[in-house]
């Protein structure tokens, strides 16, 4: 290529993969056009620079953010797809991450979503944010999280707060995996259904709705509109049971007992 001599700018721009240690020839080709392609041999920096002056002759700077290269490229044939981390598809332009058929690992670290999380097939987790979360299961493996935008779906393993306060709230839907409540002070809503809480450890035990169970709730645990029934089964809880609306029921364990009652429906018992 002669110092100074302008190209004008090719129908199709063909710029071959390189790496500092790869192949010495870098080919700008224009196809259909007249003669063979030119032919840079040089070393992996002159080769760079050999890349760069031609696109320059075409508006592109060479260092420019990714999004102004791809839209370049678009003007001129060339199409660039997206993805997201780990190789999960991300919609253009609603940032929703969609698993595949195998299991699929979620996690919010400083990070958010304007669009949704999708599990697809597979056994599928999400891990929260190390800030104060809310979490409200409406729908079968799906609801909506702290830092989901457009909420999540199809995620049927573990839910797991992060080292502040999360709230986990079963408002219509249901889980079959696990809600794990992390660090930080958190707390159980239960379904506005007729529901059973068995504490059958330290902070946790099975819940209905959640097929999983629960692990770290040490904040208060809220029953719904409907009928529901406590039982201490080998477990304690450090935070409150609130039998919300409905009539409930709380069954001690078989341990030696205190139950104090300080108001109406209200006091302290052993457990």
């Amino acid at each position: 290529m002669e110092p100074g001599r302008a190209i004008s700018p090719p129908d199709k721009l063909h710029i071959p993969p390189f790496s500092a240690s790869g192949a010495s020839r870098c080919d700008l080709q224009r196809p259909g056009g007249e003669g063979a392609p030119e032919r840079v041999d040089e070393t992996p920096v002159q080769k760079i620079s050999a890349v760069a002056q031609p696109l320059r002759q075409i508006g592109l700077t060479p260092g420019s953010r990714a999004a102004r290269l791809r839209a370049q490229l678009a003007r001129l044939g060339h199409h660039t797809p997206r993805f997201g981390r780990a190789g999960h598809r991300m919609a253009p332009g609603n940032g929703t991450v969609t698993g595949g058929s195998n299991t699929d690992a979620f996690d919010l670290n400083g990070g958010t979503l304007s669009g949704a999380v999708v599990g697809g097939g597979g056994t599928n987790s999400l891990q929260l944010d190390d800030v104060a979360n809310a979490v409200t299961v409406t729908g079968a493996e799906s609801g909506t999280a702290t830092g989901v935008g457009g909420g999540f779906s199809a995620i049927n393993g573990a839910i797991t707060g992060g080292s502040n306060t999360d709230a986990f709230d079963l408002n219509g839907g249901t889980l079959s995996g696990a809600i794990a409540g992390g660090g930080g002070t958190n707390s159980l809503q239960l379904d506005d259904t007729a529901s059973t809480v068995n504490a059958t450890g330290a902070e946790s035990g099975t819940v209905t709705g959640v097929g999983g169970g629960f692990s770290a709730i040490n904040g208060a645990v809220t029953g719904g509109a409907g009928n529901d029934a406590f039982f201490l089964n080998g477990g304690t809880l450090s935070g409150a049971v609130d039998g919300g609306g409905g009539s409930n029921s709380l069954h001690l364990d078989d341990v030696v007992n205190t139950v104090v009652v300080i108001t109406p429906d209200n006091g302290t018992a052993t457990g």
